[in-house]
């Protein structure tokens, strides 16, 4: 390779002559000497050595789990640049790769590269599940109550935490991934996995009530109730049926049942009875006194 190889010798004619050690160099095997003379001939000798540059092979681990990995080379010379390319399955990253007694490196471009030891390398790769949080959103301002995050790992079932909000005005009935509901439906508790491939991504489920609505009315003048639950005198949850009682028996009424948005909500006058609908309820009573079997139209409530 044009590099003296020890100390030039000064060696007297007719001298027997032995070949010098063979020399080392990493990442190259010595080839031999040139043809060396048995003694000293009567002029100067050069004799001359030759390195060939050694292939070493780069060998991909079979037992690589959720994942591939590739090189840009099957075989390199010591010194060689080796790019290669991590693919991990949804859901997975890569967590360490190795290549022998190589310094393995990420480059910008997301694969990673090492530089070519003098030996045969054999390369593996960690891949590991992501991690993901799942955070539970109450989605009521009436609601009350705390829940903390959860953590789950890819591929893992776990049960979701129980619900542990409440409301005053309605009653917790599943989780979904939208606020309005249009999402997916998770139930209570329910055992789920694989809700996000995103590492260290965040899943938001959203609390999804059974409302409950204010029916609001002059009790001076009636009473009511939901039926089937007659202590809730106050609140029903959409098609519950709402009864009234007339409790004032000094005049006749006509009933009117609007909703929050001025809707005229059916009143049933043989049962006294409406469907509460989707929204709060105002009811309200026009009277007409009873004198002396005459109707005399009053006031209005």
């Amino acid at each position: 390779d044009g590099e003296v190889y020890g100390e030039v010798d000064t060696v007297a004619y007719g001298t027997a002559l032995t070949a010098r050690e063979t020399p080392m160099k990493t990442g190259y095997t010595f080839s031999g000497w040139s043809e060396v003379p048995a003694t000293m001939p009567d002029k100067d000798v050069v004799i001359t050595g030759t390195f060939a540059q050694n292939n070493y092979n780069i060998v991909i681990s079979d037992s690589i789990a959720k994942g591939s990995v590739s090189s840009d080379k099957d075989t390199a010379h010591f010194g060689d640049n080796v790019t290669l390319t991590v693919v991990p399955e949804s859901g997975y990253y890569v967590k360490s790769i190795t290549a022998g007694s190589a310094e393995v490196t990420k480059n910008a471009d997301g694969t990673y590269s090492f530089t070519m030891p003098a030996e045969n390398v054999t390369v593996s790769a960690e891949i590991a599940a992501n991690t993901y949080t799942v955070h539970f959103d109450v989605n009521n301002d009436n609601a009350y109550g705390e829940m903390t995050d959860q953590n789950f790992t890819y591929d893992e079932k776990q049960t979701l935490t129980v619900n542990a909000f409440g409301s005053t005005t309605g009653e917790f009935i599943k989780w979904n991934t939208e606020p309005d509901g249009s999402g997916t439906d998770y139930a209570d508790g329910a055992e789920v996995q694989n809700l996000t491939a995103e590492n260290g991504g965040t899943v938001t489920l959203y609390a999804q009530w059974h409302k409950m609505y204010l029916f609001d009315y002059d009790e001076s003048i009636f009473s009511c109730y939901v039926v089937g639950k007659e202590n809730e005198k106050y609140w029903a949850y959409p098609g519950d049926t709402v009864q009234l009682n007339i409790t004032d028996d000094t005049h006749e009424y006509t009933i009117a049942v609007k909703g929050e948005d001025g809707t005229d909500i059916a009143f049933d006058t043989s049962t006294n009875t409406f469907v509460m609908p989707d929204q709060p309820v105002k009811i309200t009573a026009t009277s007409v006194k009873k004198i002396d079997n005459t109707s005399i139209l009053l006031d209005s409530f």
